[in-house]
């Protein structure tokens, strides 16, 4: 007689039910461990080996069920040779053993095994813990303190070599309780309710030890213990604390500080920054970044405590509460260099990025940068140049991020620079978002990493992104000045029709700050010209400010609305055009401006005339004029820099190099014009750097550096004339090949020309580059 097939013997055997049942029990086993785990805290290892018993016991189950499928297993317990299936039969068992062999496997014996097995590990363990005094009885969990998991007991110190025991025992509990209580959010636990639960446990004849210590403070319903030491070191005092997280035991920091017995008030000042810094750094990251911990360099309590509360609104985004709380933290400290950044950086948040004050704060943070760590340096002068345009500290950040790529801080700052400086740090909006993800994945809680998240998303157009960095930025605060507009901005830019009046109505709501916080984040780089058109027309109505006129003025050539354009400069500019106004419509579009072009030959010589002059000298050859015009720049660089003002030496420098590398781009050296305006562009991000790196993607063009002049026409995003320099870039990524860029380039450029003029032929030129191209292919 044959055996039957495996599957028919494992079928009979009901292998398939018995498994789902154990992994079942299983699990339920596992979730019951896990919370008694956590309940008394037990130790780690108690979880893997719940899960090599049940290992152990899946074996001895699937065992039971293949034995008792057997016919001759049946046989021999209907002979009486052998207990039933759920028959224990200790005896048997006993004898089985004796005699040499395995007691026979039954459901009975297979399932008390199990329950033995985990009785015995669990038992132990509560053993282990009652004898040793382990964790379980430590912290929050045993002495209920989750409710205030924020809580800081200092236990009394231990004293040796000192003769006041009292003042540097039980009195260290009040006095260092009274300064870690508020500071980084922390609460100390009464001193009153410290000393009462010591003198409970411990008798006045003894010391307790440290799992007896810890236990003390978990019963105060504390987080954290401070357990401390004054000991005598020859004239002086040594103080030492060490900070214990009673939810686990652990040592998270120690803080020490020495000095003279003669002024003890410092020496506990000293102790409680020292003590603090350690605590953040060992348990409290979300009060603050990598950045603060390393550089929380103020000698006053005061001014920490303060500087923490202000680091707790500004996580928020609650840049007016963090404010003043830095200005307090100032009040007592005005070297705080920390402090003096970070307030620079909420006023720029508040009013934006000319902020008078932020640039004024930012500057005395600079003034006190030598307290701070190389890194942090790196950090607070990138911050201070968005300020002051100095492009000189981009690479310094670039590498900072390399060598420190987990500091979420500098991540940010550099997508800052990306952002404010554009395109001269030759990195786009892409660039920038990736940057700032980096941050965030990193330092998730911290919200304002999510506005430029937000704004970013959708200057590349990415409504997924967008909504759901606006759904978690909302999330943490509902004070923000900023909040609302990042509504208006998707509305506007990604919406539908719905949506896009809807968004017209909000904005319309916003306050005159808001607004203005609006169109300098939102409004000049945004992928749709025509909307940033329309905004440009909104704000000019609300406000009717000049420089609005004229900015709504040069958009039309982007927009290809050169009629409204021409009626703009000619009839609605305060105090008429400006030569870049001019010298744009003149270099970019169809409109005969040359009754207007004597404004540009003749304007005074400065920061709004001095480039435009000597480009259309350059254009009608008149190299006497650009001449005079390079000489002008450069005699104010040189009188800037003997005055010591490096930075602004920058912008009539870049001035001068931008009109010399044009003028060789014309004389037909396109190498040396390559490398001339290379070097201005890198200058500054100032008033018509647009121009100079329009000129600098040419001259790559003419040399046949393809990727380079593509990349310089395709950052051109703030520029009033970028449909014109992505048009070039369309048609050079067309004649290299790459059709997919072109179809995308030329699909931009059609869309950015919806609203121009009956014929215009940029916008032609699009359609027709677009049916030449074909259908985008799946």
């Amino acid at each position: 007689m044959t055996s039957p097939p495996l599957w028919d013997r494992l079928r009979r055997a009901r292998i398939v039910q018995v498994l789902i049942v154990y992994l079942g029990a299983s699990w339920a086993v596992l979730q019951v461990a896990d919370t008694l785990t956590e309940a008394l805290s037990l130790p780690e290892w108690v979880s893997p080996v719940t899960i090599i018993l049940l290992l152990v016991g899946l074996v001895i189950i699937l065992a039971t069920a293949w034995v008792q499928s057997l016919p001759s297993t049946t046989a021999a317990e209907e002979a009486g040779e052998r207990p039933t299936d759920w028959e224990i039969a200790p005896g048997q068992a006993v004898e089985s053993l004796k005699a040499g062999r395995l007691p026979a496997l039954t459901w009975g014996r297979a399932i008390l095994g199990g329950v033995v097995a985990l009785s015995l590990l669990f038992g132990g363990t509560g053993l282990y813990v009652g004898l040793t005094g382990g964790p379980s009885f430590l912290g929050p969990t045993e002495a209920g303190a989750t409710d205030a998991a924020e809580g800081i007991a200092v236990l009394p110190f231990t004293v040796s070599g000192v003769e006041d025991d009292a003042f540097w025992g039980e009195g260290m509990v009040d006095l260092l309780s009274t300064n870690l209580d508020g500071m980084g959010g922390f609460r100390a636990i009464d001193s009153r309710t410290v000393l009462a639960r010591w003198r409970e446990a411990v008798d006045e004849s003894s010391s307790p030890d440290l799992n007896a210590s810890l236990r003390i403070a978990g019963a105060t319903g504390a987080r954290y213990a401070v357990i401390g030491s004054a000991r005598g070191v020859g004239g002086d005092l040594r103080l030492v604390t060490s900070i214990y997280d009673l939810g686990n035991g652990q040592e998270v920091g120690q803080g020490q500080v020495q000095g003279s017995q003669s002024d003890p008030m410092k020496l506990i000042d000293d102790l409680s920054l020292e003590t603090m810094r350690q605590l953040l750094s060992g348990g409290g990251e979300d009060l603050a970044t990598a950045r603060n911990l390393a550089d929380l360099t103020t000698a006053s309590v005061p001014a920490l405590r303060a500087y923490l509360e202000g680091e707790r609104y500004y996580r928020r985004a609650e840049f007016p509460q963090a404010v003043e709380a830095y200005e307090r933290a100032l009040e007592e400290d005005s070297t705080f260099a920390l402090a003096l950044f970070r307030i620079s950086d909420a006023y720029g948040w508040l009013e934006d990025i000319g902020s008078e004050r932020a640039i004024e704060l930012g500057a005395l943070s600079i003034q006190h940068k030598d307290r701070l760590s190389p890194r942090n340096e790196v950090i607070v002068t990138a911050g201070n140049a968005l300020y002051t345009g100095d492009l000189s500290h981009l690479e310094p950040l670039e590498a900072a991020v390399r060598k420190y790529p987990d500091d979420p801080e500098a991540w940010f700052m550099l997508a800052e620079l990306y952002i404010h400086m554009g395109e001269a740090t030759r990195a786009s909006a892409a660039d920038a978002l990736e940057a700032i993800e980096r941050a965030i994945e990193l330092d998730p809680s911290f919200a304002p990493y999510y506005v430029h998240a937000i704004d970013r998303s959708i200057a590349v157009g990415d409504t997924v992104k967008a909504a759901r960095y606006m759904d978690q930025y909302g999330s943490f605060s509902e004070t923000d000045v900023l909040q609302g507009m990042h509504d208006v901005a998707y509305a506007l830019y990604l919406g539908d029709d719905e949506a896009l009046a809807r968004g017209w109505t909000d904005l319309d709501r916003l306050s005159d700050q808001q607004q203005g916080i609006f169109w300098g984040t939102y409004g000049l780089d945004m992928p749709d010209a025509v909307r940033t058109m329309e905004v440009a027309d909104y704000m000019h109505g609300r406000t009717g400010e000049v420089g609005w006129a004229r900015g709504r003025a040069r958009w039309t050539i982007s927009t290809g609305q050169w009629e409204k354009g021409e009626s703009l400069v000619r009839d609605s500019i305060p105090g008429g055009p400006s030569p870049q106004t001019i010298y744009l419509f003149h270099t970019f579009t169809n409109v005969d401006v040359g009754d207007l072009l004597p404004i540009v030959r003749a304007c005074e010589p400065g920061a709004g005339c001095t480039l435009w002059r000597g480009a259309l000298a350059a254009d009608e050859g008149n190299w006497a004029d650009h001449e005079a015009m390079v000489v002008e720049a450069r005699t104010a660089t040189l009188e800037l820099r003997e005055g010591g003002d490096e930075i602004q030496s920058r912008f009539p420098n870049s001035i001068e190099t931008a009109l010399m590398g044009y003028r060789q781009l014309l004389d037909g050296d396109p190498v040396a014009a390559r490398r001339t305006l290379e070097e201005g562009q890198g200058l500054t991000n100032g008033v018509g750097d647009e121009m100079t790196r329009y000129w600098l993607a040419m001259a790559n063009e003419e040399v046949g550096r393809t990727e380079d002049a593509l990349r310089w026409y395709q950052l051109l995003t703030r520029a009033s004339f970028r449909s014109v320099a992505l048009a070039r870039a369309a048609a050079m990524a067309e004649e290299s090949g790459n059709g997919v860029v072109a179809r995308e380039l030329w699909t931009t450029i059609a869309r950015n020309y919806r609203e121009a003029d009956e014929g215009h032929p940029g916008a032609a030129e699009a359609d027709a580059a677009l049916e030449r191209l074909g259908p985008t292919q799946p």
